[in-house]
């Protein structure tokens, strides 16, 4: 997952879905394909953020090392 988000950081909700259903082999409506969903999605969030996080303290840090 985290190399799919590396590659795409803000996928569609038809990729996603594409994504489970060839995991688990699966329709999207079983209790199997919406747990793995709501589980990419929770991932997905968490990513983002420390990602952002990490950008922003790196530029933080760009910043006040060309200001001295």
């Amino acid at each position: 997952m985290k190399c799919f988000f590396l590659r795409m950081r803000d996928p569609s909700i038809e990729i996603l879905d594409n994504f489970v259903i060839k995991i688990t082999g699966n329709y999207l409506h079983s209790n199997e394909s919406q747990e793995f969903l709501d589980r990419i999605h929770k991932s997905f969030t968490d990513y983002r953020n420390k990602f952002n996080d990490s950008i922003q303290k790196l530029v933080f840090d760009f910043k006040n090392t060309r200001e001295r």
